[in-house]
């Protein structure tokens, strides 16, 4: 399932990027708002959409891969619903496109020219320090789960 979504994200991603965002094109009053990004960012503007794409590609093979290779990866309940493990990564998730966010808003916006140069690269070196931080975190609440609580 989770490899479907990434697949259709990342289809929607190459269909649109000649075009600009897919919520510029559902929102129309949004267009302003993606050009002004457009235009202060430049140059880094394509290079952030195409690691953006290449990021997908690699996670739509990655959740691909796992559902050949693991095919019975279904959670293990022991008697509680799936909210219960659904519910805190979902607020997770939340919580960090939220920050990251607000922190790419930010930047942009106070930021000239010569600030942005580079944006990108550190955009995904961030990303990547983010990512394996929070796989970090994530295994160790499995791990503490699964040693402590699941007995």
């Amino acid at each position: 399932m989770a490899g479907a979504i990434c697949l259709i994200s990342l289809i929607m991603s190459l269909i649109t990027r000649k075009r600009g965002e897919i919520i510029e094109l559902i929102v129309p009053a949004m267009k302003p708002l993606f050009e002004y990004e457009r235009e202060k960012l430049g140059i880094e503007y394509k290079k952030l959409k195409k690691r953006q794409i290449v990021c997908l590609v690699i996670l739509t093979v990655m959740m691909f891969f796992e559902g050949i290779i693991i095919p019975n990866n279904g959670i293990i309940n022991h008697g509680k619903s799936i909210l219960y493990h659904w519910l805190p990564m979902s607020l997770l998730m939340f919580v960090v496109l939220n920050i990251s966010t607000y922190l790419h808003i930010k930047k942009v916006d106070k930021s000239n020219l010569e600030e942005l140069k580079g944006y990108a690269n550190r955009t995904m070196l961030y990303g990547v320090i983010a990512g394996i931080a929070l796989g970090v975190l994530t295994m160790m609440a499995i791990i503490v789960r699964v040693i402590f609580i699941v007995r």
